[in-house]
């Protein structure tokens, strides 16, 4: 069962979103529960939601049940939006995404190892068996396979390295500071883009340690501060990128000021991370 880019607008995937592993969990647990449902497990991206379950039979609108009551939608739209693939249209589609065929940004490295994460987290908490094992290493091989044969990921790319590449049409990043707010997977890769197109970066995070161990990896053009301190930074810089795993905005318009030269936010988070209004200079 498939909630993508494709089918749904980033409102409806905020409120799908496992933005934590509690919430994974729980859903997992009340889904298992049903006498169909043998294995399953849970993908949650910035882009997509997939629901991958081994069943006797088909049991796709309780799983939709389960999922509107977690997270608060309505049924029938949920009923309306998904993608549900059967059988070998599943393993298909479970192919397509591992390899990044079906992912916003085609040839995106992250797919990967999220589906990889997504899959742990399966086989530690006992959800997932041999069958979705066959199916997700099947799906590994295949990702590897149109790396390997294609030049699919000759450049590789992700959400983070379009929106630098967007950054660099609006302005020359040369010298120019850069603020990334948050220091897990999207901000790393957000940093290295930044600092490959010639700019210094600050990272923000609530994690001081966490900011700090990834400047040692990006090298001496990085610093790193507090996320306590981020309205002094908003008021202070053009360049925002913003990749925590909030479960609200955290840039809301309580904490921008006027300022008289144009700034620029790149929100790569879900649930999304800014809530401001735009204008002239924002």
């Amino acid at each position: 069962m498939s909630f993508t880019h494709k089918n749904t607008d980033i409102t409806l995937r905020e409120k799908l979103s496992f933005s934590n592993e509690a919430k994974k969990s729980e859903f997992l647990k009340v889904i298992s529960i049903h006498e169909n449902i043998e294995e399953c497990l849970v993908i949650s991206t910035c882009n997509r939601v997939e629901i991958v379950a081994f069943v006797k039979m088909a049991c796709a609108e309780f799983i939709v049940k389960s999922l509107a009551l977690l997270c608060d939608v309505d049924k029938d739209i949920l009923l309306e939006k998904a993608d549900i693939f059967e059988d070998s249209g599943a393993i298909h589609h479970l192919f397509s995404v591992a390899s990044s065929l079906d992912s916003l940004v085609v040839g995106e490295t992250q797919i990967a190892g999220q589906l990889k994460d997504a899959f742990a987290f399966a086989v530690k908490n006992n959800f997932c068996g041999v069958h979705l094992s066959r199916a997700v290493h099947s799906a590994f091989k295949c990702a590897a396979k149109v790396r390997n044969e294609t030049q699919i990921s000759k450049n590789p790319i992700s959400v983070a390295s379009v929106a630098v590449a967007k950054a660099k049409e609006l302005a020359d990043l040369t010298q120019k500071k850069a603020v990334v707010i948050g220091a897990g997977e999207m901000g790393e890769l957000a940093a290295k883009h930044l600092i490959a197109a010639g700019a210094k970066v600050i990272i923000l995070n609530r994690d001081l340690q966490k900011a700090k161990d990834l400047c040692e990896r990006l090298g001496v053009l990085s610093e790193y501060d507090s996320l306590e301190n981020l309205k002094k930074y908003l008021n202070q810089y053009e360049f925002f990128f913003s990749a925590t795993n909030a479960p609200n905005a955290i840039i809301t318009n309580s904490l921008i000021e006027e300022l008289p030269y144009k700034r620029y936010f790149f929100d790569i988070a879900v649930p999304r991370d800014i809530d401001i209004n735009e204008n002239e200079n924002i």
